[in-house]
């Protein structure tokens, strides 16, 4: 019998151990991995692999997570329970996991990203989740959230629609608060602060018209500007004087 021949027979006879389910048992009660397992118990997982470029979560972290779950070898392995350790580790936000033959485990992790450092520390990420702080200089640049931590997801919310309303406008928002009755304070980089509350969106819109094109040769001149009222708003000048006007449209 030549060496092709051979492979056939084993082939076959592979695939007979397969198809046939253990005694006392219905076929479709034994699924393939089961079959396979039984034929091969002795294969084992030999290697985890953690796929994804890690900036934030910890590769250590992990492996020592899903260390406790790979039981049962390479078939028998319960690969939910896997996926499920690695999303409690912290700055992963989703995960896939598969068998790669002969013996590896290979794990793709995508991170949770900061948006915004956190006052009372740490920082927050896109899911509105705190978490710490694993590499302090690559939160440099990021906004600062402050206020009651129910407020994150609030903040987070926040900073991305103020972002597109002031694009550009003093460097960016470089600090962002929220206060638990609904008061907001908006400070941009070069220092200009905004004050205005909960349900006037609409009102920071039609003044950011008018901040455009009426303030932005007098912003070294202005501290803080409100826009507490219905239609307008106060300007405090550095020099400690108030000026009031219409917000137009």
């Amino acid at each position: 019998m030549n060496a092709s021949h051979r492979l056939v027979v084993s082939s076959c006879a592979l695939f007979a151990m397969f198809a046939s389910p253990p005694i006392g048992r219905l076929p479709d009660e034994v699924s393939m991995l089961e079959r396979l397992n039984a034929a091969l118990p002795s294969r084992a997982i030999s290697d985890v692999r953690i796929v994804g470029s890690l900036r934030w979560a910890s590769p250590e972290e992990l492996k020592q997570a899903i260390t406790g779950r790979l039981r049962g070898g390479f078939f028998g392995v319960d690969i939910a329970a896997v996926r499920a350790a690695a999303l409690s580790v912290p700055w992963v936000r989703d995960v896939s996991v598969r068998r790669v033959w002969p013996g590896e485990l290979r794990v793709t992790v995508a991170e949770d990203r900061p948006v915004a450092r956190w006052a009372g520390g740490g920082l927050v990420t896109e899911r509105g989740a705190l978490l710490p702080v694993r590499r302090a200089h690559a939160a440099i640049g990021l906004p600062v959230f402050d206020g009651p931590r129910e407020a994150i997801p609030r903040l987070r919310d926040g900073l991305r629609e103020f972002s597109s309303i002031f694009d550009g406008i003093g460097g960016g928002i470089a600090r962002l608060e929220r206060s638990a009755a609904g008061n907001w304070s908006l400070e941009f980089a070069d220092g200009v602060r905004l004050v205005f509350r909960d349900g006037q969106e609409r009102h920071v819109r039609r003044f950011a018209a008018v901040y455009l094109s009426a303030l932005i040769g007098r912003r070294e001149l202005i501290e803080r500007i409100d826009l507490r009222y219905p239609n307008g708003f106060a300007v405090r000048w550095r020099n400690g004087e108030d000026a009031h006007a219409r917000v137009q449209g």
